[in-house]
């Protein structure tokens, strides 16, 4: 597997069976920050405020990433491999009310 890093929330890997894939690690970091704040939350380390204070943002922005840990599998796997839309950005995902409930109404809004 190849790597050229081209900008610093871009990089392009060669997966097998593909000629390339450009995964967006600005989408890879809020996964990962939803993942672990989500976490913090759940053992009770901290509440969405004090979350929000510690981390110097708003605590919707805090409920916004959070519901990233419960995207769909195959959302997931997309933006790992780089595979998502290219109208699929963090942006689009910080949305207020971008990321519904529904796994099906994930895939049918991100694939």
């Amino acid at each position: 597997m190849s790597s050229t890093w081209v900008k610093s929330q871009w990089k392009f890997i060669t997966l097998p069976g593909q000629l390339s894939a450009t995964i967006n690690t600005t989408l890879v970091k809020l996964l990962l920050r939803g993942r672990s704040w989500w976490q913090q939350l759940v053992t009770g380390e901290l509440t969405i405020e004090q979350m929000a204070g510690q981390e110097r943002v708003t605590a919707p922005y805090i409920s916004r990433v959070v519901k990233l840990a419960f995207l769909a599998p195959s959302v997931i796997d997309a933006i790992v491999t780089g595979t998502q839309p290219a109208r699929l950005d963090g942006k689009t995902l910080l949305a207020t009310n971008a990321v519904p409930p529904s796994w099906n109404e994930q895939i049918a809004r991100f694939e």
